[in-house]
């Protein structure tokens, strides 16, 4: 029997994050291929061993990032008890570093997921903060030795692979993230709400604001706008509240399973993206799987959305404001991108051919 490991700080039950849950969705299609499937993550309290869905899941001490090098010893442990073919880290650059050091020497090959586009770039020690710098330091010295020596390295778009190449001279896979492809009756745009979502973690880098100043400027009540966010950061959520307690059309959903949030999908217009900087957003692809167009201020992975016609890109407010009235106002627009969406994401997005490219990925390094 084959035997994979996955390697994330933390495990589909404890944080539902889009490598936590792309994760999850790449260990269940490899378990129903008789792969046994163990899963190596943190936790506060360190439970020798746990079962989850036919997943063996095995846990080490939780760390801040600049402190994971620390886990070494743990992992080591772990990495031992489990003797995996394969260890696959969908995490920042510190673990695949350590894993790679520890199965050079007991066994198996390390695989690294890019979690974002971040994760491709030299460090930026620029900070006034002389403890963020020197934490970044730590993480960029292992990092630039370790990098190199990773056998298998997947970027998440054609971007992390050219940055990867310049910044540490490595090669990588372009290996996009794979979904269930969900089963629904095709919901045209008069059986839609003129629902417009935002989905994401509430932190700076997101900019919800944004998607609030969309909703302050529709002035005509016309469209509902629903955020789901998860985290908890103190000044931002209590503004996001602030401004829905304020704005009859902004509902300030707070945290939604991923089955909830894939329902709110199947009635939606439109799904706005308003982040800095992204890997390849999971909601994209939830969005596109329900026929759902995206609004992107910026962040287009591989020129997708602009390319098969997947949504609308656009640089500021009043384009973004545009680009959704267009969408809620136009039903014969709406249903020629939301056929687009569909076709397109289940044709590409599939995880039984996302793992099928995987395996062959992992074939190809075995042969060379």
């Amino acid at each position: 029997m084959n035997r994979i490991c996955f390697i994330l700080p933390w495990f589909i039950k404890d944080a539902v994050g889009g490598a936590e849950l792309v994760t999850y969705y790449t260990a269940k299609e490899m378990l129903s291929r008789g792969w046994e499937v163990n899963y190596i993550c943190e936790a506060r309290s360190v439970q020798e061993y746990d079962q989850y869905e036919g997943i063996n899941i095995y846990r080490i001490p939780k760390r801040h990032w600049y402190l994971q090098p620390f886990n070494y010893w743990a992992l080591k442990k772990r990495m031992n008890e489990i003797k995996a073919e394969y260890w696959y880290c969908h995490s920042s650059k510190v673990y695949p570093v350590l894993v790679e050091k520890i199965a050079r020497r007991s066994g198996g090959r390390t695989v690294w997921v890019l979690a974002s586009d971040a994760e491709a770039d030299i460090q930026n020690n620029h900070s006034a903060n002389l403890k963020k710098r020197l934490k970044r330091q730590l993480v960029h010295i292992i990092a630039r030795r370790g990098i190199p020596r990773i056998p298998i390295i997947l970027a998440q778009n054609r971007e992390q692979e050219k940055k990867l190449k310049s910044n540490y001279g490595v090669g990588a896979n372009v290996y996009y993230n794979g979904h269930p492809i969900p089963v629904y009756n095709r919901i045209s745009a008069r059986d839609r709400d003129n629902l417009v979502l935002w989905v994401g973690h509430l932190r700076p880098v997101k900019r919800p604001q944004m998607f609030v100043s969309l909703a302050e400027r529709d002035r005509s009540k016309s469209a509902k706008y629903k955020m789901i966010a998860s985290g908890n950061k103190p000044p931002l959520t209590q503004s996001i509240e602030d401004s829905a307690q304020r704005l009859p059309q902004l509902e300030f959903l707070g945290e939604r399973s991923v089955d909830e949030v894939n329902q709110i999908l199947l009635q939606a217009r439109a799904l706005v993206t308003t982040s800095e900087s992204e890997g390849f957003p999971n909601t994209h692809i939830q969005a596109w799987m329900r026929g759902v167009p995206v609004v992107s201020t910026g962040i287009d992975p591989d020129g997708l959305i602009q390319e098969q016609g997947l949504g609308v890109v656009v640089s500021n407010v009043d384009e973004l404001h545009d680009a959704v009235h267009k969408l809620i106002s136009d039903d014969r627009y709406w249903n020629e991108m939301s056929q687009r969406c569909r076709e397109f994401s289940v044709s590409n997005f599939d995880i039984h051919r996302i793992v099928d490219q995987f395996i062959d990925i992992l074939n190809t390094a075995e042969n060379q």
